[in-house]
């Protein structure tokens, strides 16, 4: 008897059945749809900073390798490693910047390479970011010139890479004055 009744009122209300199931239907659709394409953002996020060793800290300091070897013998730090960090100009684009790192191993914050070969500090070249690449036309094997306050760099790009450090870096556009 119930049903019979349901099925009447359903049959007499259909438009509104109609559209509060699609209603229904579409916001049970998108739920998912966002929740698992988060999920799956948030799973691959996390493997990237796992598998490139992301810094938890970094600290900006003018360091002399008596002060590394102190924070390495602390004991609540498990790794740490310097580098030397100078803005650098390209040669043939002065209007731009390039944050240069100088390092002597790539154990914290790995480069993700693209093309080319790993970081060896063994080597002598430019690990060059592989956006900036694409976008001023360079490749592995290019040779290309920097300058840091009047001295002049030249070295030869080795691989194209992807660095941890600047997952965050994007700059807002009423940041840019946009």
């Amino acid at each position: 008897m119930l049903i019979r009744k349901m099925l009447r009122d359903i049959y007499k209300n259909k438009v509104q059945f109609t559209v509060i199931f699609l209603m229904m239907f579409i916001g049970c659709f998108l739920f998912s749809g966002i929740t698992g394409e988060w999920k799956g953002l948030e799973k691959i996020f996390n493997n990237y900073i796992h598998n490139q060793n992301m810094a938890d800290i970094w600290v900006f300091h003018h360091f002399s390798e008596t002060n590394l070897e102190q924070i390495r013998k602390d004991d609540r730090i498990t790794e740490a490693e310097g580098r030397m960090f100078l803005p650098m100009v390209p040669a043939d684009n002065r209007e731009a910047s390039l944050d240069t790192y100088v390092a002597e191993s790539d154990n914290i914050s790995r480069l993700h390479v693209k093309e080319g070969i790993p970081f060896d500090s063994s080597q002598k070249g430019i690990w060059l970011d592989a956006l900036y690449a694409k976008e001023n036309h360079y490749k592995v094997g290019s040779y290309m010139e920097l300058q840091y306050k009047g001295l002049e760099i030249k070295g030869k790009i080795l691989s194209l890479v992807y660095s941890p450090e600047y997952i965050w870096c994007i700059r807002r556009r009423d940041d840019a004055g946009t």
